[in-house]
């Protein structure tokens, strides 16, 4: 036993390699090789690949700032007087922002439902300030009124008359980012359209009858509103692919996005009362089923709107 005791205290670690380090430095060693193999291999990068990553911090850069400016509108929010009861203060309201709570709140569907597995008895979700604005402006643009009201299990029809607008100003609820679209000029700070039509609803809201105001002008042939449309798929309108975009407008101008976007307070500022003379002095026709007559601006104004058809005139 003594004899084998003797002989396992002479052993020798054996290792490939013919160096005296010891297995510490071995370990040791193969770091520094390690970190030195590192450096040369980035020494070895070539420029094309620096320029790739200078690129993508750009666009990382722009993105964000594209989100911050999201939140902003190309004109200051409208301000409700009292109990006005308008378009604008409508769409001032649904426009809002709301913090998402109780049933509502916003869950993550990965992370959400791992943590739920590890501890089912709290369950998790996050309550979220949320807000809606237009992106997109569109040529046209047609506005549905909510005229009934839920009353426990019944619908009841709301008659309460809502003021509308002949020229309607949408950039107090147009979200900034839109000046980077092709449909729109840099520094604009109007969005106006103009009404064209009126859909009215008599009666309850289980039986009545529609009518119509329709506004009637000579033919134009210069009037288009072409120029008013993206002819781009609405695919290409995702975060991603608008940050690219903006990216190859910015790179050519002076890079940075605020110069590409910023509104100028009074730029390109169209006049308002011209509008809404040159919608007045048009025919404007009350129309019902077959019945066809024409009336003045004034019947038109005092409709109980249900719909609302408006056509972008700036």
């Amino acid at each position: 036993m003594d004899e084998m005791c003797l002989k396992v205290k002479e052993l020798k670690i054996r290792r490939k390699s013919c160096s005296k380090e010891s297995l510490l430095g071995t370990q040791r060693l193969s770091q520094k090789r390690g970190s030195t193999e590192t450096l040369h291999t980035f020494k070895e990068k070539p420029e094309e690949e620096d320029e790739s990553v200078k690129k993508a911090k750009f666009l990382k850069k722009l993105k964000q700032e594209w989100i911050a400016r999201s939140l902003t509108t190309l004109a200051p929010r409208y301000q409700c007087r009292g109990l006005e009861c308008s378009v604008m203060s409508c769409l001032t309201h649904f426009t809002a922002p709301e913090l998402l709570t109780g049933n509502n709140k916003i869950t993550c569907e990965n992370c959400t439902k791992q943590h739920n597995k590890l501890h089912p008895e709290h369950q998790k979700a996050r309550k979220t300030p949320t807000q809606q604005m237009l992106i997109l402006v569109p040529p046209a643009s047609p506005l549905q009124l909510k005229r009934f009201h839920h009353m426990g299990f019944n619908l009841t029809k709301v008659n309460r008359y809502v003021k509308f607008p002949l020229v309607l100003d949408i950039a107090p609820f147009t979200s900034s980012i839109s000046l980077g679209l092709g449909n729109m000029s840099q520094g604009q700070s109007q969005v106006l359209y103009g009404l064209y039509s009126v859909v009215e609803h008599t009666g309850r809201l289980n039986s009545g009858h529609y009518v119509a105001y329709v506004r009637s002008r000579p033919l134009d042939p210069t009037h288009t509103h072409r120029q008013y449309l993206n002819m781009k798929p609405s695919s290409q309108f995702e975060i991603d692919h608008l940050v690219a975009e903006m990216a190859e407008k910015v790179e050519a101008s002076s890079g940075t996005l605020h110069h590409d976007l910023k509104s100028t307070p009074g730029s390109n500022t169209a006049n308002v009362q011209e509008f809404e003379e040159e919608i007045k002095a048009g025919r404007w026709f009350h129309v019902s089923d077959t019945y066809v007559a024409e009336v003045n601006i004034d019947r038109v104004l005092k409709a109980q709107a249900y719909l609302l058809f408006y056509e972008r005139l700036v």
